[in-house]
């Protein structure tokens, strides 16, 4: 039997399979929409505290993945999910490299592959969300955008070169978004296949592909961890005449550590709670839906105020920012906003940006619509 038939029963252990690796991608796409959700629940509830952090959330959450990958790909050569699921991250190197020289190569991530890894596990899905918004934002359908633009014919240089932007974005957006998603399907296709070591492109470009961990792995990253904590816990022992700000810092140190270690046990645990919270609230609003008594009747709209905001001819725009309204709330005085702006003008200004009658945000009811 020769050397190219003994490859074809070939099986490397360490390499995931294709299902192992589709659960951590959803596991990891799971966490973002998880927080909105449980956020937007609760501002509405708690508007003056939660109402901002709940608009800025995918900023804030953004950043606080920066720092958790970062934290994992140093320590774990693997993202947060990756290693939830016991994978690492390692370099590919080419076949014809010897055993030997394989064996002292060094394993761990350089701090280049480290911030391309941070930019494809953050920064990419973030852009992807953003230029979503907008394009649903915009409408969404090129027809309509177009129509309603071309009605206008005496506009500024400024004002043409904007909505023309908005135009090529709305018609070439669903083009690129619909080129990577086939990209993506046709590399994991060649993945499921065995025809390439990468699960998707951007491992490819940067040569990183995934891999079990071994029991060593296990061992190694377990002395790392327990010298790393018993020096930061000696250096803050042996520097007794240090002030009380620099042990702070060592302390914050530990604590930190110990913080994004605890994520991997917490992660289960916030999957399980929104998947209940998902739960309980359809099953509240399937149960008020029934009951259709109990819908109030809507209020008489009160005449607007001379000095107040114009009511817009459209009676799906919100009167304050001039979009289709998303979120839909009304207030006492009988007109409906989206409910972030009503809130947020209702903080301000307490009072009803057409009636210019005074309001506070115990004035504001939602609207559910099924």
């Amino acid at each position: 039997m020769n050397v190219n038939s003994l490859n074809l029963f070939y099986f490397d252990a360490n390499k995931p399979s294709f299902f192992e690796l589709i659960n951590q991608e959803k596991m990891d796409e799971l966490i973002a929409p998880a927080i909105d959700y449980i956020l937007s629940i609760y501002a509405q509830r708690y508007p003056r505290y939660l109402l901002r952090i709940s608009n800025r959330s995918q900023e804030i959450y953004s950043i606080i993945m920066i720092f958790i990958e970062r934290y994992y790909l140093k320590k774990y050569n693997a993202s947060f999910t990756e290693n939830y699921y016991s994978f690492k991250r390692v370099p590919y190197l080419n076949e014809n490299i010897s055993p030997t020289k394989k064996k002292y190569l060094k394993s761990d991530l350089t701090p280049k592959q480290i911030n391309y890894s941070i930019l494809f596990l953050v920064g990419i899905p973030y852009l992807r969300k953003k230029l979503k918004i907008l394009y649903e934002d915009l409408g969404g359908e090129i027809s309509s955008y177009t129509e309603q633009y071309n009605l206008e014919e005496n506009k500024d240089l400024k004002t043409k070169i904007k909505e023309n932007a908005k135009k090529k974005f709305l018609k070439y957006y669903p083009i690129i978004n619909m080129l990577y998603n086939t990209l993506f399907f046709i590399q994991k296709i060649s993945y499921l296949y065995d025809k390439t070591e990468y699960f998707n492109p951007w491992l490819q470009l940067i040569g990183l592909k995934i891999q079990r961990i071994t029991m060593e792995d296990y061992k190694m990253n377990q002395r790392k961890n327990n010298k790393k904590v018993m020096d930061m816990l000696r250096s803050i022992i042996n520097n007794s005449d240090a002030n009380f700000s620099k042990k702070l810092i060592e302390c914050m140190k530990v604590f930190s550590t110990k913080g994004f270690e605890f994520l991997k046990y917490a992660l289960p645990l916030f999957v399980l709670t929104f998947k209940f919270m998902e739960w309980w609230t359809n099953q509240v609003k399937s149960n008020t839906d029934v009951d259709q008594s109990i819908i109030p009747v809507p209020p008489e709209a009160l005449e607007p105020h001379t000095d107040g905001l114009p009511i817009p001819d459209d009676v799906t725009v919100c009167p304050i920012c001039l979009r289709t309204r998303t979120n839909t709330a009304v207030t006492s005085t009988g007109y409906a906003f989206c409910y972030p702006c009503i809130f947020s003008y209702i903080e301000e200004h307490h009072r009803c940006p057409i009636t210019l009658v005074k309001l506070t945000d115990q004035n504001i009811r939602k609207i559910y619509i099924s």
